[in-house]
């Protein structure tokens, strides 16, 4: 596919995506950057699935990489409501 093509396809989907994930507190670049990693990805893997055929296909399979990218950056994170584990358990 042509690069031009695919920017304006995904683009603003990759826009979108990179903007919600930023002000989950991750870096907008590397979210966007990630995003084009997975389109790239997930068109190679087109080539030999049958099911990846459709843009909405497409779109769906950037969503998982780009949350599991989320959930694998954000996975030794606790989150602090002003309690310790300690507390937690008494």
């Amino acid at each position: 596919m042509d690069n031009d093509k695919l920017i304006k396809e995904y683009g603003r989907f990759l826009t979108y995506k990179a903007k919600y994930y930023s002000k989950k507190g991750m870096d907008y670049d590397e979210v966007y950057q990630q995003g084009w990693l997975e389109l790239m990805q997930t068109l190679r893997e087109s080539e030999l699935d049958p099911c990846l055929k459709t843009k909405e296909d497409i779109i769906r399979s950037i969503g998982s990489g780009l949350r599991t990218y989320y959930n694998k950056h954000n996975r030794g994170k606790v989150l602090n409501y002003g309690l310790t584990p300690e507390d937690c358990f008494k």
